[in-house]
């Protein structure tokens, strides 16, 4: 798909850094890894590894020629959309996509992701925990600190993809996947919760969750949304949701849909009922 491609990274971090080297061994007949900060405030094995690699290095800005000339844009999380490279890019239809969501329009396996505002890398460390011990196999990446693209070679029909999702992320998702890739679709969406944040970036707490609830239309009917059930949450992502649902917390057994309740008094007591309104108890 990306052979013989010619590949413009934006953003020098992590997740940017992974992508140029993926598209280089993948043969991308030229890669540039580019960011706004000069060179020299550039991580030093970060420099190193570029040039071990034979990628070009464009520091102190984005330039309109190097990105009309590429076959495709892959963007870092901390890109805001409105970014001038970006428009850039669109003006002359080159495709832009997101390091994550590039990988997961790759990946084989199922995927189970996982975003909210609080708790999203300790929920999913247990997930995968989980998955350990039930001697499921996966990988573990995303916003927890791993680029999902640079696990590609771990990529199979029978590995899961357990992947934590920031709103940055879900931002850069484009609707049409680069490339001749499928469409990136999330087995399983977990959204813990929404609180006021990220708001130098998004307008107000409504385009915030709009944000998160990008990962619930990425499913299809049979896929499942694991939601929090607070009338906040709630009533930003009730609408979004195209999978069977399962709600969570102390406020889901009033939800007429499945959920989970739990209870501190006496004893701590897990009540799910499922989409069928089938009821368990733990």
């Amino acid at each position: 798909m990306l052979k013989g491609a010619r590949i413009y990274v934006m953003g020098a971090g992590r997740s940017g850094s992974a992508a140029a080297l993926w598209a280089k061994k993948i043969g991308a007949s030229k890669v540039i890894l580019s960011d706004m900060k000069p060179l020299d405030e550039w991580p030093g094995e970060t420099v190193e590894a570029m040039e071990r690699h034979g990628i070009e290095c464009e520091a102190g800005g984005h330039i309109d020629s190097s990105i009309t000339t590429s076959s495709l844009v892959i963007t870092s999380p901390g890109i805001p959309l409105d970014a001038p490279a970006i428009g850039t890019a669109h003006r002359n239809s080159i495709p832009v996509t997101g390091e994550l969501a590039l990988a997961l329009s790759l990946w084989k396996g199922p995927v189970v992701g996982i975003t909210g505002t609080n708790g999203k890398t300790t929920t999913t460390a247990l997930v995968s925990h989980i998955l350990k011990e039930a001697g499921v196999d996966h990988v573990l990446a995303g916003n927890i600190g791993i680029p999902l693209i640079s696990l590609m070679d771990q990529n199979s029909a029978d590995r899961v993809a357990v992947v934590e999702v920031s709103s940055f992320q879900l931002d850069h998702i484009p609707s049409t996947p680069p490339l001749g890739g499928k469409r990136v679709r999330f087995n399983v969406s977990v959204l813990l919760n929404l609180t006021p944040d990220h708001l130098d970036r998004y307008r107000d707490m409504k385009a915030y969750g709009r944000s998160k609830a990008r990962m619930l239309e990425l499913q299809e009917t049979n896929d499942w949304a694991v939601i929090r059930a607070g009338r906040r949450e709630r009533r930003a992502w009730d609408e979004h949701v195209r999978g069977k649902r399962l709600f969570f917390g102390r406020d889901a057994a009033k939800v007429p849909w499945c959920g989970a309740a739990y209870s501190s008094l006496p004893s701590p007591t897990i009540r799910i009922r499922w989409h069928d309104d089938s009821t368990e108890e733990y």
